[in-house]
This record gives C-alpha cells, sequence and structure tokens, in this order.
C-alpha cells in the first residue's frame, strides 16, 4: 500500500508523541476545497492487490451532514471508535463526534476481542453512542441488550434481529466507493424480521439495474448502483477498473454511479433488501445457486444468529451460530429451507459453530469456516443384507463421511 500510494510522510505513535512533548505552538490551519482529497482506504481485490479508493472533501462532507444529524451526535456527550482503522466505517467514529465537538474514546484492538471488557468500559464510561460491524453488534445486543446509550449503528454485513432493546438501532448499508454509508434503517424491533438497509441517504440514489444499466421496474432484483454526493473519486493508479465501475449515469445528465455488485430490491415500504452478492453465485452440478438467497432463508429461523452458505467439497453447506435458549436440530432446519427453496439449493451439510470466524474488519471470515464432514440428519438404522452394505460403503467412501450412513439415508440429501 505505501509502494502504490506514494505516500511521502508516515504517522505513527512514536512520531506523533515527540511532536507533543515537543509542545512548539502550531498555527491552525485548513487549506482543504471541495474538490480536495479527504482520504484513501484500501479495499481488497479478486487478483490480490489492494485497490485504493478516494475520497474527496466534498463527498465526506456530504455524509457527515445526514450521519450527525440521524444519528444524533450532541456535543459534550461520548461516543466510541470501536472499529478498525482500516475499515472506513471508522471514519464515522472520528469525524461525527469531532465535528459536534463531543469526545472519542478510542477502544483497543485487544478490548474489541473481548465483549465482557467491552460491555463494562461502556458502562462505566456512559458512552452514548457506538457503531460496530455486524457480527460483533449482534453479539453485543443478544449479550448486554440492555447496556446501550442512546444509539448503535451497525453496518458491514445481513443484520439479523436480535434481543429486543429500547436502544436506537440503525442498519447502515455502503460500500467504500460510496463515502461510508448510502442507505440506513431504523430498525423497527417489534415489527423487522427481514431488516432491509432503508432508504438513500439525502442528495444520492440507490439504482436497481440489469445488466445492461437498465432500472428495473419496483420490486424486481437486480444490481444495486449508486450515484449522488457520496461518490468517489475512483481507485488510485487503476483507470480500468475505475472505468468499468463509475459509468455514466444514463439518468443523471453528467453524473456517474457506482456499481456495487450486490443484488437488492426495493420492498413494499419503498426500502431496500440487501440480497447478497451477484458475484456469490456459484454453479453446482449444473444448477446456479445464490448463496446469499440461502443465507436470507436461513436467517429466518428461530434461533438463528449468523450464517454462511459455501461450497465445500462439491456439497452446500450451511454454517451457523445459535442462541442457548433455542434448541438447534439441523434436520428441522434443513426442512424449514426445503419449504421455499428449490431441492438443489437446499444445504446437504449442516455445521454449527460456537462463534463465526471474522475478519479484522468485523466480517465472517469464510476463508476460516472449518472443513465439513456430512452426517446424517435422520435416525440410524443399521443396513441389513449384501446390497445395502455395499451402497453403504460407497457412499462413506464418494461423500467423505466420517461415518457409514444407515440404511434410511438419502445419498441426496447427504450431497450426492
Amino acid at each position: 500500500m505505501l509502494e502504490d500510494s506514494g505516500a511521502r510522510v508516515t504517522l505513527d505513535e512514536e512520531t506523533v508523541a515527540g511532536l507533543m512533548a515537543d509542545g512548539s505552538a502550531a498555527e491552525p490551519m485548513n487549506r482543504a476545497t471541495p474538490g480536495h482529497r479527504a482520504y484513501m482506504i484500501y479495499t481488497s481485490g479478486s487478483t490480490g492487490k489492494p485497490k485504493g479508493v478516494i475520497i474527496r472533501q466534498r463527498a465526506l462532507r456530504a455524509y457527515v451532514a445526514w450521519a450527525v444529524n440521524d444519528f444524533g451526535y450532541q456535543a459534550g456527550r461520548h461516543y466510541a471508535h470501536s472499529v478498525t482503522f482500516s475499515f472506513d466505517a471508522s471514519v464515522t467514529d472520528i469525524v461525527c463526534p469531532l465535528c459536534v465537538g463531543a469526545q472519542i474514546h478510542v477502544l483497543s484492538d485487544e478490548m474489541r476481542l473481548n465483549p465482557p471488557q467491552l460491555a463494562d468500559y461502556l458502562r462505566k464510561n456512559q458512552i452514548h453512542g457506538v457503531k460496530f460491524p455486524t457480527q460483533l453488534g449482534m453479539l453485543m445486543l443478544n449479550s448486554y441488550p440492555d447496556l446501550y446509550p442512546d444509539f448503535t449503528v451497525l453496518g458491514g454485513e445481513k443484520l439479523l434481529p436480535v434481543a429486543h432493546t429500547h436502544v436506537l438501532m440503525y442498519n447502515e448499508y455502503g460500500p467504500t466507493e460510496f463515502t461510508i454509508g448510502s442507505s440506513v434503517h431504523l430498525v423497527d424491533q417489534e415489527k423487522d424480521v427481514d431488516i432491509p438497509i432503508g432508504r438513500p441517504v439525502p442528495n444520492t440514489w440507490s439504482l436497481i439495474c440489469d445488466d445492461q444499466g437498465r432500472i428495473l421496474p419496483r420490486g424486481m432484483a437486480g444490481e444495486l448502483c449508486l450515484a449522488g454526493a457520496q461518490l468517489a473519486e475512483g481507485y488510485l493508479n487503476r483507470p480500468e477498473l475505475t472505468a468499468e465501475k463509475f459509468t455514466d449515469c444514463p439518468y443523471l445528465p453528467g453524473e456517474k454511479m457506482y456499481h456495487t455488485g450486490d443484488l437488492a430490491r426495493y420492498n413494499e415500504e419503498d426500502e431496500l433488501l440487501c440480497l447478497g452478492r451477484i458475484d456469490s453465485q456459484v454453479k453446482l452440478r449444473g444448477f446456479r445457486i445464490e448463496l446469499g438467497e440461502i443465507e436470507t432463508r436461513a436467517s429466518k429461523y428461530k434461533g438463528i444468529q449468523a450464517v454462511a452458505a459455501e461450497v465445500r467439497r462439491d456439497q452446500l453447506v450451511l454454517y451457523y451460530t445459535h442462541t442457548k435458549e433455542q434448541e438447534m436440530i439441523p434436520e428441522d432446519l434443513r426442512a424449514f429451507l426445503a419449504e421455499t427453496l428449490a431441492d438443489y439449493m437446499v444445504p446437504a451439510v449442516y455445521v454449527p459453530l460456537n462463534a463465526m470466524p471474522m475478519t479484522p474488519n468485523g466480517k465472517i471470515d469464510r476463508k476460516k469456516l472449518p472443513e465439513p464432514a456430512p452426517r446424517s440428519l435422520r435416525e440410524y438404522a443399521p443396513c441389513v443384507g449384501e446390497a445395502e452394505e455395499t451402497v453403504a460403503a460407497a457412499m462413506l467412501q464418494v461423500l467423505n463421511m466420517e461415518a457409514a450412513p444407515g440404511a434410511l439415508d438419502s445419498f441426496f440429501e447427504l450431497g450426492g
């Protein structure tokens, strides 16, 4: 990233400590104009080379204007900086409190990974507002529903219903390329089951388009494209990729729009539902499967806290965590999915986890999901006769099962 950015100066803790110890007076200055660059954050690339996303001052100002107002930041209050600096959500934690004259509590990496310690700190320091990556936020809300102050903002992944709390809970959606947040939804904990990502924020447009960039009828699913004041300048030193992702908007003369790669649609209340990544589509045994659709359906099952659908060893696998109070029977979960999903989209293998592996940015680390072993979902019945025993032995080998299947097991249910 240093090589790609051509950065001429780096600031670290030692440098800053030295400057503070020096005690020399500094002249306040602000040479920034709306067209100047405010910051650049790198996002992962499919080729493995990070992409530097350039955000201008006008885009940052547009975001801060509505975020301060909608989330309710106030002077003199205390807010937590709870996400890693490499994640653009950290800009919310830094800039919004400073713009209103509030105090920021910068939480350590160790504290972010220790929910009891984190909860204790928020309580003792009377933190009024906090922004969490979705997975960490759901964990904290489920574990400490009565802890929270004025508001909490969650963003980064699909938000599932959590333990009931009286705090204002916002579901924010937005790619780095559109300055942190492009839509937001105030969660109604009495009604929301499939929680939307909300309506477009002021001075922006969220368009649902087909693969030719044409707007689809309201209610149809397509790629979410974004236009408006918060649009990034593009990718540093990547003109081809910038031209591919930031195209001329046919509906707003002179404006560009960013292709998110996310599948979305507007619901009956004119709020956006995010249905997963378009590129999360996989092909298994000749069928095209949207992993996001499976995850959305599984998330509606009672007791589910987090889900991830993956293809491993040519089998469709569902990883999940659930509440301790709710007994989770994989066969019942499978039957629930089979009610609405096509047969070929119903996962064959179900892997319960104590916790989802997480990236430093607080998203599910899919590369660290464990390799599954197919397990029977049916009551075991011993095989009778040479023919059944031969078939069971073949299934054991072909499906890489931990134990031989019983006479009632289905080759197809187990992923064959």
